[in-house]
């Protein structure tokens, strides 16, 4: 039966049928749960030095993430491909904005003309395998190192989605050279 869900790690409103991932961060089934259960947990927080520079950092990996994408997806002129390199930039904006609100930071505007793509379609695509493939792994890293639950459960939604994003690079690429071998 369809109705109003909220995303546990972002806070975004879904209507609809329980979605198996949050349209706006990515997070999987288990974080989507009805809008009148939800409450504010993206709140700052008094944080210890290590989660503090985690969180830093992933906001500072997720902005610039934000930003190649956006530019992929302006360079390239293949539909399908900007599209994906548009699900990637909201995605990854989400995060960003996760992050600054459990710092108690500013969200900033993601500026489209302060980054560029590498060039060509098939070479961002691959800068985006290797760049989830590492965030992926450090996002992991980082939810092993917080003791924060909240943190902690932010950390491996946030790896999760990254995780998939692998998937859909590689899918990519097989659809990208498919296309080039015809």
């Amino acid at each position: 039966m369809p109705g109003l869900f909220r995303c546990r790690i972002c806070g975004e409103v879904y209507f609809g049928t329980h979605p198996s991932h949050c349209p706006h961060c990515g997070a999987h089934e288990k974080y989507m749960i009805r809008i009148g259960v939800w409450k504010e947990e993206n709140l700052p927080l008094d944080l210890p030095d290590i989660s503090r520079r985690n969180l830093q950092e992933t906001k500072r990996l997720e902005f610039d993430a934000t930003q190649f994408y956006r530019a992929a997806a302006k360079e390239t002129q293949n539909p399908q491909i900007k599209g994906f390199f548009k699900y990637l930039a909201r995605t990854e904006k989400e995060h960003y904005e996760v992050a600054c609100k459990l710092l108690g930071d500013e969200i900033s505007p993601v500026v489209d003309e302060a980054s560029r793509g590498e060039g060509s379609d098939i070479d961002n695509l691959r800068k985006s395998q290797t760049t989830e493939e590492h965030v992926t792994a450090l996002y992991k890293k980082f939810a092993d190192e917080a003791v924060e639950p909240r943190v902690k459960e932010v950390f491996l939604a946030i790896s999760e989605v990254e995780a998939d994003h692998i998937s859909l690079d590689v899918e990519e690429i097989n659809n990208f050279n498919d296309r080039s071998d015809k």
